[in-house]
């Protein structure tokens, strides 16, 4: 049996029942459930008490491809570093989150990888507006003899969901703006200077320095008109590209 932590917008393999379940990592007082792009519940999950790591008890088997929406409610009513909580207790969920939901995309273990022309591991050639990096665009381009392609993106963060939307179809690629700038006005952790902290362009520091997960799934229909699901997560590091799934 292969357990997963479920964490927002990567993409999972589906194998066969019996052999791949996922588990909801577990909070101070926390509720949580997860529903099939068709909207069938997986799982509507309450632990009897309080964990601070995964619990079996939580694991389901995602047996549906597509786009799974998770949802998740935390409450805290212990001890912070100020002493006891008091009543109203604070409740949140993932940073970023529509109303606590979050998409993970799931694909069949055979399915193919989505093509975005990168090499294993590369330098994204960064424009500058002015002293403020401009945006990174990914091209996805659609499998040979796929036909009503429908896509669908999540830009994140370690512990924050960036940015979630949809994908229009082209005649055989897709267009994935990453936008720092407009981004850093709703998430001032995005960095706007670069790693190394050196001068190095126009006096200034402007470049990228955190590690960002573009998230990508494609559903559509092959030419034998099957449905069919491809997806692909590719990591920057500052300006670093990271194709290697």
């Amino acid at each position: 049996m292969l357990v997963l932590p479920l964490q927002p917008t990567h993409c999972y393999n589906l194998r066969h029942a019996h052999d791949r379940v996922f588990d909801l990592p577990i909070q101070r007082d926390f509720a949580g459930g997860l529903r099939s792009n068709s909207g069938d519940a997986y799982a509507d999950y309450r632990p009897p008490y309080a964990l601070t790591f995964s619990d079996p008890a939580g694991d389901f088997v995602v047996n549906e491809p597509g786009v799974c929406t998770v949802e998740v409610q935390v409450l805290h009513d212990g001890m912070t570093s100020a002493g006891p909580v008091e009543p109203p207790y604070p409740t949140g969920g993932v940073l970023g989150s529509a109303d606590g939901r979050f998409q993970v995309y799931v694909v069949p273990k055979t399915a193919a990888r989505i093509d975005f022309g990168l090499p294993d591991f590369g330098l994204y050639a960064l424009r500058f507006d002015g002293h403020l990096p401009g945006a990174l665009r990914f091209f996805p381009r659609i499998p040979e003899g796929w036909s009503e392609v429908d896509g669908v993106y999540t830009i994140s963060m370690s512990g924050f969901i960036l940015e979630e939307g949809t994908l229009e179809p082209g005649e055989e690629v897709l267009d994935v703006v990453y936008e720092p700038v407009r981004l850093h006005e709703d998430f001032p952790n995005i960095d706007l200077r670069d790693r190394g902290g050196f001068e190095r362009r126009t006096g200034a520091e402007p470049g990228l320095s955190d590690e960002v997960f573009i998230s990508v799934l494609l559903s559509g229909t092959d030419a034998s008109g099957q449905p069919v699901h491809a997806a692909k997560v590719i990591t920057l590091v500052g300006e670093d590209i990271y194709d290697l799934n």
